[in-house]
């Protein structure tokens, strides 16, 4: 299959791949499968992610896995920084009696999610779990699936080399409690404790961007294209629609709020830059706003300053 093309078709910049900081918005995600199963015309394709798990495909995760001292510490690890790698899924690990249940559940409902994408992250994992432990017999006990059964079961039980369940009511995979005893041949526990120190300091990074922040500096290079669409904007963050709604009103806004103090700063901005930009005249700055017609922006602009934009320029010369 052509990479490239598929992650055309997606919206996905191919470049991006290669950016450990990059978060691809689900709905891209999910047509990346979509494209991915037809011209394959494989329903299992996404367990072919297994043939390709290496170290760098974590980025600094994958280095942490590598010095945990057991498989279960690896795991365990794994979970607590599992937003650095993404955010689709919720992965939680649970111990019963003599054997431990890893649970894949969805951050978000309703944003069409495929089977293939649990389908990755299974063979990921267990891709993880032999190279962590140098041993290619090691294996989950067995595997549940919410997704009907396909027509390549082969390809699942040959991957996983344990019973795999579908039409189940949840994702998991469970492993022998003497499977996540498995010590880690490359473990180092200071390696262990830098790595943790980053990967938290990562994830501080992370909880503190302000989503306002992030989309008024998506809307001030959108602006100058036309006047931007919550939908644009969203795959702009490459997150969800969704997600971008819930972060907004997490901080007591909303899409058309944040609009209005970027268009109302950069107002300010592009009319004292006019002053020694003459070719730049209130029509242009009206479009680079978004407005399709100068009076509209005049409108917006006296109701933002209580002045119109001549007005101010007036002043501003004067």
């Amino acid at each position: 299959m052509d990479a490239q093309k598929l992650c055309a078709q997606s919206g996905i910049n191919y470049h991006e791949l290669n950016d450990s900081d990059a978060r691809i918005e689900q709905s891209k995600v999910t047509s990346l499968w979509q494209h991915a199963v037809y011209a394959s015309g494989n329903e299992a394709v996404a367990l072919n992610l297994a043939a390709n798990v290496t170290t760098d495909a974590l980025h600094l995760l994958g280095y942490s896995l590598m010095s945990s001292m057991t498989l279960l510490e690896g795991c365990q690890r794994f979970i607590r920084y599992q937003r650095v790698v993404g955010e689709l899924f919720d992965i939680s690990m649970n111990q019963y009696d003599a054997h431990f249940e890893l649970g894949f559940g969805y951050r978000e409902t309703g944003e069409g999610f495929v089977a293939q994408s649990i389908d990755a992250a299974m063979a990921v994992m267990t891709a993880y779990t032999r190279w962590l432990t140098q041993s290619q017999t090691v294996s989950p006990s067995a595997i549940y699936l919410m997704r009907t059964e396909p027509t390549q079961v082969k390809a699942y039980t040959d991957l996983f080399q344990c019973p795999v369940y579908f039409s189940h009511n949840c994702n998991q995979m469970h492993y022998h409690e003497e499977t996540m005893a498995l010590m880690i041949p490359t473990a180092h526990k200071e390696l262990a404790t830098l790595h943790d120190q980053l990967l938290g300091g990562y994830l501080d990074k992370l909880d503190k961007l302000s989503i306002t922040d992030m989309v008024e500096e998506k809307l001030m290079r959108m602006l100058p294209s036309g006047l931007p669409k919550a939908e644009a904007l969203a795959a702009a963050l490459n997150i969800s629609s969704r997600t971008l709604h819930r972060r907004l009103s997490e901080e007591g806004l909303n899409f058309q709020t944040c609009l209005e103090h970027v268009r109302k700063k950069l107002a300010w901005v592009y009319l004292e830059s006019s002053l020694d930009q003459t070719e730049l005249s209130l029509k242009e700055v009206a479009y680079l706003l978004g407005f399709s017609e100068p009076s509209s922006f005049y409108r917006a602009f006296k109701r933002w300053y209580g002045k119109t934009p001549g007005q101010f320029l007036e002043e501003l010369s004067g």
